[in-house]
């Protein structure tokens, strides 16, 4: 009985020590409740430093997205560039194998009928550049200070393929629609893919010609002699087993005789034609700038720009040799996107006669217009005068990131800039890339 009263007695001073060690074992409501507050904050923290990392990361990817676009379409503008030239005069209105020819000490603008109206057909040249007013009042070029007054380029030269073509004949010379033959048989037309062992049936070599002569641009005529003469391609087609073109009257192709000294002889065996593209670069706003139909051109603003933010592209599109200011179908694409200007000079040759001395010039300088303003112009039809004698083209593109991420513009504000204004206190970086692009097309004309 004593062994089983002292059993008890044990068990009674150990119970509240088990039952004790249990309950210091657990937690309690307010523990539990600290610790998940505790946990919530660490994880809101974390959630927040991650979500900084991803903004960082993602604006990161953006600069670099908008400078890898930039560098492609840098490397398309100076092939562009380089191309400039290419089987066209280099300055038509002085060109000694202009036809009709060139007259001493009369205007220069001395044009057989059917060229009025065609404005840019009469100014073939390398290369022209002018102040782009039609993107003068942008509001956000305006809200930099000093304002951005970008430059816009046009171009002049064999785009469409690198052969100049012989021709059979050219019938009705004169007439509403004069033909030009072409020789089928010729290693050009070989080149370009046109089978002459087939007939005009075969939907590959009409095709073939529609391409390598696109219906609204200029055709180049050359005779054996030299002589240059230009026309607008009207349409093409095949007829047995000879391609053809058809050319608009106006202008009209000079025959060779009473009253002309120069212009195409006989049937004009041994002629050579090439087309011709009028290329433009310059800065677009494409939601304003062009219409709904127009604005179909591949390419789909970005979701994550910000609502009524404005945006610039630079926009290569191909011109129609009259003086239509929308870009032929299909020609329309972007260059670089998010641009913020876009700025060119030249390098003349300043003295023909002796030194030929070489001198770079930018919008900023008075004699600029002289080599690189209107062919037409007074200032560029003096005497040394001309884009046929620039040797060089100097190029600047400036392009934005997407959307802001600095507060503060870096310093004094100087040209290229180094941020580009969005909004008071909003500011992106803008990355600028610069080049000079010889123009060997013209290498070798001082006339």
């Amino acid at each position: 009985m004593a062994s089983r009263a002292n059993f008890h007695r044990t068990s009674d001073r150990l119970l509240p020590r088990l039952v004790s060690r249990r309950r210091r074992a657990g937690f309690t409501l307010i523990e539990l409740m600290v610790a998940l507050t505790g946990g919530l904050f660490f994880s809101i923290f974390v959630f927040a430093l991650t979500r900084d990392v991803t903004r960082f990361f993602q604006r990161e990817a953006r600069l670099t997205d908008a400078t890898l676009s930039a560098l492609t379409g840098f490397e398309r503008l100076r092939t562009d560039v380089t191309r400039s030239g290419f089987l066209v005069s280099p300055n038509l209105v002085k060109d000694p194998r202009r036809c009709p020819q060139v007259t001493e000490g009369t205007a220069t603008d001395n044009y057989p009928l059917g060229w009025n109206g065609q404005d840019r057909l009469k100014r073939v040249a390398a290369l022209r550049v002018t102040a782009d007013a039609t993107i003068a009042d942008n509001a956000l070029l305006k809200l930099q200070t000093p304002a951005i007054t970008p430059d816009s380029l046009l171009l002049y030269g064999n785009y469409t393929s690198s052969e100049q073509f012989p021709v059979l004949s050219i019938d009705g010379v004169g007439s509403a629609a004069p033909e030009v033959i072409l020789d089928p048989t010729s290693g050009a037309l070989w080149r370009s893919g046109y089978d002459s062992t087939k007939l005009a049936t075969d939907a590959a070599n009409v095709a073939v010609i529609a391409a390598m002569f696109p219906v609204g641009r200029a055709l180049r005529v050359v005779t054996p002699e030299g002589e240059e003469q230009y026309a607008i391609i009207d349409s093409t087609s095949v007829r047995g087993l000879n391609p053809r073109i058809v050319l608009t009257q106006n202008p009209s192709l000079i025959e060779k005789g009473v009253g002309n000294n120069c212009g195409l002889r006989g049937l004009s065996n041994g002629v050579m034609v090439n087309p011709v593209n009028i290329i433009e670069y310059r800065l677009r706003d494409l939601k304003t700038d062009l219409g709904s139909a127009d604005a179909q051109v591949g390419y789909l603003f970005s979701s994550e720009a910000p609502v009524g933010e404005s945006r610039l592209e630079l926009v290569r599109s191909e011109l129609s040799p009259g003086t239509d200011a929308t870009p032929l179908a299909g020609s329309l694409e972007v260059v670089a996107e998010y641009a913020v200007d876009f700025r060119v000079g030249v390098t003349a040759v300043t003295d023909v006669a002796a030194t030929r001395a070489l001198k770079p010039f930018t919008q900023a300088d008075s004699a600029f217009a002289r080599f690189a303003g209107d062919p037409l112009g007074a200032t560029a039809a003096a005497v040394n005068s001309g884009p046929h004698l620039v040797r060089a083209a100097h190029l600047r593109l400036s392009v934005r990131t997407l959307d802001e991420d600095r507060q503060g513009n870096a310093g004094a504000v100087t040209s290229p800039a180094f941020r580009f204004k969005l909004a008071d206190n909003r500011f992106a970086r803008v990355r600028t890339l610069q080049a000079v692009v010889a123009t060997r097309n013209t290498r070798n004309m001082t006339w």
